[in-house]
């Protein structure tokens, strides 16, 4: 779970950094909060078990996401509010 912006509209994170997570085989589950604005290239390369993709925004909020190249196993996120 990566925190996400808190009610005052401070804290949280917008982005995800160049290979933030790359190599990490053991990911599975990650929850990506609605605050999220871009994510770097090859943040998630190499993280081939990571099948389950939740998201706290909706699918048009997904769409203005920034997501550079070598994330493909982001796929399609499933649309949840809560972790």
């Amino acid at each position: 779970i990566l925190p996400g912006a808190s009610s005052d509209g401070y804290g949280g994170i917008n982005s995800i950094g160049y290979e933030a997570f790359s190599g990490c085989t053991d990911l599975s589950n990650i929850f990506l909060p609605s605050s999220i604005t871009s994510i770097a290239y090859s943040a998630f390369a190499g993280c081939e078990n990571l099948t389950n993709v939740r998201y706290g925004g909706d699918s048009a909020a997904w769409n203005t996401i920034v997501i550079g190249t070598g994330n493909d196993c982001l796929g399609t996120p499933y649309w949840s509010q809560t972790p």
